[in-house]
Parts: C-alpha cells; structure tokens; sequence
C-alpha cells in the first residue's frame, strides 16, 4: 500500500483508539533478543504475550528498522550505505562494533523500552546467538535483571 493512501486510514485508526475505554493491562515488560538466525515462529510471540508479557522491544526483523534515518546518497550508493551501517545507531546483536559492545546494547535496549526482564529466543542451531546468551545471561545478571532462554526449533518454511 502507498503511504498517501495508508495514511488516512491510519488517522482514523488513531482517532477510533484513542475513543475507546481500555483497563490499563498488568504484565511483565520484557525485551526478546536472539533472533540471530532467523525470526521464531509466531506461536512463541502469542505464548508469550498470553502468559502476561508485554513485548516493549525485541529484535525481531531488525533489518527493517537498522537506519534510524534514510541512508544519505553521496553520488557513491554502496559508500553511503556502509558509511551508514558503520555510523548507524541502533543496536543489534547480528553487527559487530567494536566501540559498543552487545551487552551494553542490549542493557540500552532494555532501558530505553523501561522493560523489567529480557526474553531470548535463539535457534537451537544458531551457534553465534547461543554464544551470545553466555554473554547476555552474565551482563543481566549482574544487573540483576531476570531473564530466561526458550530455544525453537526451525521449522521449514516458519
């Protein structure tokens, strides 16, 4: 849909949301980190929001979110885009910075979304995510933040 059209339809969206009368929701706030290799299957998400949770953040399809602004054109199209993807902002467990380590990235996460624990959904044969919980799990705990580990297994075509 062209964004002209989806608009409209957004703004009235907004404007029957906004009339209705709704009980303020009592749940853990959490953030899901992990999906290194691939997205979990969808049956994960709703299990996890019908046992309380409320995802504030996750990294779900990160690649539709990783330029917090359009990548400028300096006449050199692959320049700017890794000249974008070296200075981006957002933080994701897939790039490596070397000024910013992942477990800072994800306790910035975890505050920026105020969330109260931190959910991990890796693929059980997703090496580089599972290495990533050890570090994960330890920078949590220090902080005394709860999480906990639910591995899926990948299912063609999920």
């Amino acid at each position: 849909m062209m964004p002209e059209d989806c608009i409209p339809l957004l703004e009235e969206f907004l404007e029957q949301v906004s009339l209705r009368n709704v009980r303020a929701r009592d749940g853990a706030k959490v953030v899901i980190e992990g999906a290194f290799c691939e997205q979990p299957p969808i049956g994960l998400l709703e299990v996890i929001e019908s046992a309380g949770c409320m995802v504030k953040d996750d990294d779900l399809m990160i690649a539709w979110r990783l330029f917090p602004e359009d990548v400028r054109l300096n006449g050199d199209p692959l320049g700017s885009l890794a000249d974008a993807c070296l200075k981006s902002n957002i933080y994701t467990s897939v790039r490596h910075d070397r000024d910013r380590p992942r477990t800072e990235g994800l306790m910035r996460r975890v505050a920026d979304a105020g969330a109260e624990a931190g959910l991990f959904a890796p693929a059980k044969l997703c090496e580089p995510a599972l290495l990533d919980y050890v570090l994960f799990r330890w920078r949590l705990e220090q902080a005394a933040m709860p999480h906990l580990k639910r591995m899926f297994t990948p299912t063609p075509g999920s």
